[in-house]
């Protein structure tokens, strides 16, 4: 019998999903926590569990922490990024901490459902379009992490399609200054204008 684990701090959520899974799953025990951390993990590090699909913006849990204790913990188990948060950025922190899946709980339920069958049977679930910018978002790591509020402040109104001077007035600060940061925005995303950056911005969820 495969066992799955539900971790979400909303009741109708966990029921929700419980009840689809157990429409396409047979032979299959759901057991459903809506609080964290001490049963939950005391739970997974007892009890054998193929798969635990969890919400991370719980209000016990802060982002990483269900990914990080059950590696240090050694629990073996598959998990699925269950999330209501757009930001890839996020998203790939998840992957990197350890998730098999990150699914966004506004795309299509099918999506939700492909990515459980997948985590079962031990495959890895991405819609391509969610690969693509995961290779970006992996490709820009370093710099985004180091990428200034000021610089992130100035995307914005690039995107907005202000010139300089009318970022400088916004902002309050000079011309050159804001010249400035633009070049280093050019050198860390490795391009060559203005609208391939601002791309890149949106498109890694740097701005919105």
């Amino acid at each position: 019998m495969r066992k799955i684990v539900i971790f979400d701090s909303q009741e109708l959520i966990c029921s929700g999903i419980k009840a689809y899974l157990l429409q396409h799953f047979s032979d299959t025990e759901i057991t459903i926590f809506e609080e964290y951390p001490a049963k939950l993990l005391t739970f997974l590090k007892e009890n054998h569990t193929d798969l635990l699909i969890y919400e991370p913006a719980s209000p016990e849990l802060s982002n990483l922490e269900i990914e990080i204790a059950i590696r240090q913990m050694g629990i073996e188990t598959i998990t699925i990024c269950y999330t209501s948060d757009f930001s890839q950025w996020r998203q790939l922190h998840h992957l990197r901490a350890g998730a098999h899946s990150v699914v966004c709980k506004y795309e299509p339920l099918d999506h939700f459902l492909y990515a459980v069958e997948c985590a079962l049977s031990g495959k890895i679930y991405h819609p391509q379009t969610k690969i693509n910018v995961l290779i970006e978002l992996a490709r820009y790591y370093d710099e985004l992490k180091q990428i200034s509020q000021r610089e992130v402040n100035i995307l914005e109104l690039m995107a907005e399609g202000l010139c300089a001077k009318e970022i400088g007035q916004k902002l309050e600060i000079t011309t050159n200054t804001v010249n400035w940061y633009k070049k280093n925005i050019l050198n860390r995303f490795e391009v060559t204008n203005e609208t391939k950056a601002v791309a890149i911005a949106f498109r890694t969820g740097l701005i919105k």
